[in-house]
């Protein structure tokens, strides 16, 4: 529930106005050259972009060119003042002087606009410094000279800041961190940091920038280093949504690309060997072979053939033969579920391999000859039980084998 006072109630009963908005605030168009916004209904696409043509841009230029003779004010006004002395015509779509001029009857905002929306925002900074333009061709032109972009205009006028401070940034980063870092450092810059002239602070910093490569390929030329940089920083760019040409950096050529990738997969051939001595401290030399061939680029082509059989127990000799060789169908058919026995989840030995015997009646039959032969190493090697993890049956077992 809301309570009001007896000023507020007065005032609603006597249905008297809430608010106001004065003065009168005209939200003005900005746009380059023949970019106009257009809306269109599905075939009228014609009709809708000649009846786009003239904006509240467009209609202030005209204006200043065709009307400065009869009207030499209109040239001293910049384009966010000049709604305070002239009123636009919806209908027509053209600018009329106010007949009764008022103070700060209605005043001008242009849409607002980053540094990201590229060459468009250095038009809207053009804008509000250069009064009574009368073309595009006129904002861009300092002292006689015709830039080719709204921002060389600007840097020319004097109007962006410095690249001092990033420059200095990019400076010391080149003294303390590598490469990688640096280019790093140089994509943070452009997605958060707006440099003026991020092509000039590229081309300024590329050495630093690109010296890893320098060191990994030698003898390479500079046009192909620029390009492993570029290849660098537009895949950090992409990560964020943006490209090269978003910040005015060269654009890298299809066979640059190609020679940049060859390159990459060169140096990292070359650093095979010594990853694998790495891994090797870590494994055997079969399990290092295992890996790099289950990840190469051919192991789709590789045919794996199962071993089905245990060929050392095949080929087992002597009166022995025929017992291992059954054992070791037992223990197939008890690791594939299909060893016949009780439900309960154990497992049920066959009789042959139990020895209804104590501790050590198990131990001499394992170790026949412990006292004449303990030194033998390869012959303990061969032999060994295994105990319950009970340390009861440890502390007997180690006890009894002792010498």
């Amino acid at each position: 529930m809301r309570s009001i006072g007896a000023s507020e109630a007065c005032w609603r009963l006597f249905d008297m106005p809430m608010s106001q908005r004065q003065p009168n605030v005209v939200a003005l168009q900005v746009h380059l050259e023949d970019h106009q916004l257009v809306y269109f209904e599905p075939g009228q696409e014609r009709q809708a972009a000649q009846a786009a043509r003239r904006t509240h841009l467009t209609a202030w230029l005209e204006y200043n060119r065709e009307s400065a003779a009869a009207d030499p004010d209109c040239r001293r006004l910049l384009y966010p003042d000049f709604p305070s002395r002239y009123t636009w015509q919806a209908g027509q779509k053209v600018w009329r002087k106010r007949r009764q001029q008022q103070a700060a009857e209605a005043i001008g905002r242009v849409v607002s606009l980053s540094p990201r929306h590229g060459d468009v925002f250095y038009l809207r900074v053009l804008l509000h410094h250069v009064a009574g333009a009368a073309s595009f061709e006129e904002l861009r032109t300092v002292d006689g000279v015709v830039c080719a972009t709204y921002r060389e205009a600007c840097c020319l006028r004097g109007l962006l800041q410095d690249d001092r401070e990033w420059e200095v940034t990019m400076e010391d980063a080149a003294h303390a961190q590598m490469p990688a870092q640096i280019r790093r450092l140089f994509v943070t810059l452009l997605l958060f940091c707006a440099p003026a002239d991020p092509s000039e602070l590229f081309r300024r910093h590329l050495d630093a920038m690109s010296d890893d490569f320098g060191r990994r390929h030698r003898d390479l030329p500079d046009e192909l280093r620029a390009a492993l940089t570029l290849v660098d920083l537009e895949r950090q760019l992409q990560q964020a949504g943006k490209e090269l040409r978003d910040f005015g950096l060269p654009e890298v050529t299809p066979d640059q690309r190609a020679q940049a990738a060859e390159l990459q997969q060169a140096a990292e051939l070359r650093q095979l060997p010594r990853l694998i001595q790495e891994e090797l401290e870590h494994g055997t030399r079969a399990q290092v072979v295992d890996a790099c061939l289950r990840r190469s680029a051919l192991w789709r082509h590789f045919i794996v053939a199962p071993l089905l059989e245990n060929m050392r127990a095949r080929r087992a000799a002597g009166p022995d033969g025929p017992e291992l060789r059954a054992f070791c169908d037992w223990l197939l058919e008890l690791g594939e579920g299909r060893a016949e026995g009780p439900e309960d989840g154990f497992v049920q030995l066959p009789p042959h391999l139990v020895m209804d015997a104590d501790v050590d009646a198990v131990i001499d039959w394992v170790f026949d000859d412990l006292a004449g032969r303990h030194g033998d190493r390869e012959w303990m090697a061969c032999r060994n039980f295994a105990t319950p993890s009970l340390p009861e049956e440890m502390s007997q077992g180690n006890e009894t084998c002792r010498i």
